[in-house]
């Protein structure tokens, strides 16, 4: 008859590893356990895009505010109290094709299509035919966007994830 010994949790002579079972048991909890981490990557990546809108939309008032400290009025062209798009002629005047030839604004690669469009982190352009993803009202002491009344001299906003104007998840420049 032999003699088992207990070392370590293991019995010496069976060297006796994972059953079936237990095997199965560890990859379902890990299972689960990635199971709950999908959400909350999904919920960060939301966030981060969220994140990449706001600050868009603070450049863009920005480099809107800066010309009219410099030149003391809006561009001919720019309407006052109208929803503007961040549309090319947009783009190409703050690239520096104003008349003083400043950038007001520098877009990456990554921020612009091929067509020279501003793209919103959902990757939508701001083009005619598309969705407007980026918009911005320029006015003297206050503007009102479709979301209110604000007291300053630009607003920019951006439509969010939904791409739908005037929702819960829109990104504004003033918040």
């Amino acid at each position: 008859m032999k003699r088992l010994v207990w070392d370590s949790g293991l019995y010496r002579n069976g060297q006796r590893g994972f059953t079936l079972i237990e095997l199965l048991v560890v990859v379902a909890v890990i299972g689960i356990l990635v199971g709950l981490l999908f959400p909350a990557f999904a919920h960060a990546r939301r966030m981060a895009k969220k994140a990449r809108a706001g600050v868009d939309v603070r450049q863009i008032e920005m480099a809107w505010k800066t010309i009219l400290s410099d030149y003391r009025t809006w561009p001919s062209g720019q309407a006052t109290g109208v929803d503007r798009d961040m549309d090319n002629a947009a783009i190409i005047y703050l690239r520096s094709g104003n008349s003083r030839g400043i950038a007001y604004m520098e877009f990456s690669s990554s921020s612009t299509n091929a067509g020279g469009f501003y793209m919103d982190p959902w990757g939508r352009a701001s083009e005619v035919s598309a969705l407007h993803a980026y918009r911005f009202r320029l006015g003297l002491g206050s503007v009102t966007p479709p979301q209110g009344t604000v007291y300053r001299d630009v607003a920019a906003w951006s439509k969010g994830e939904d791409a739908a104007e005037a929702t819960q998840d829109d990104v504004k420049s003033w918040e």
